[in-house]
């Protein structure tokens, strides 16, 4: 009988793959190519990362809110054509569209003549055509 020498099975495979699955810090292995960390380094060289892109709606609704809410506490301009009261309530209306697409467990099980889903349809309506007058 011819005695052959052990070789473990993970030997077999060529040095650098063993190096890299079998090394003794093992942690460090996935950690620069891990989603949260191209996410980190996308966030801190753009601002934003990939992820955001998924639902631009939603990424779009949750950034204008706050500032939505700000400018109706502190807004002391409006449109000329019509009166404060009215500018007001149409502010009020963006702003529910905008917590509504914000809100997503609201937004995704309305069904489309829902009295939610039809303020939203009027608040986007009304964010399109006042895009131009939402400065101070």
């Amino acid at each position: 009988m011819i005695k052959r020498e052990y070789v473990p099975p993970n030997r077999e495979r060529n040095h650098w793959q063993y190096t890299y699955w079998y090394c003794p810090l093992r942690w460090l292995r996935g950690m620069f190519t891990s989603r949260p960390y191209v996410y980190f380094c996308q966030r801190l060289f753009r601002g934003w990362d990939d992820s955001d892109t998924w639902a631009l709606n939603y990424t779009v609704a949750k950034f204008v809110v706050p500032r939505i809410r700000r400018f109706r506490e502190i807004g002391s301009s409006y449109p000329c054509n019509i009166t404060v009261e009215k500018w007001d309530e149409i502010l009020a209306d963006i702003q529910f569209a905008m917590e509504f697409v914000a809100d997503d467990g609201k937004y995704n099980c309305c069904s489309e003549d829902d009295l939610d889903m039809i303020r939203y349809r009027k608040g986007m309506k009304l964010f399109f055509e006042y895009w131009d007058t939402l400065w101070d």
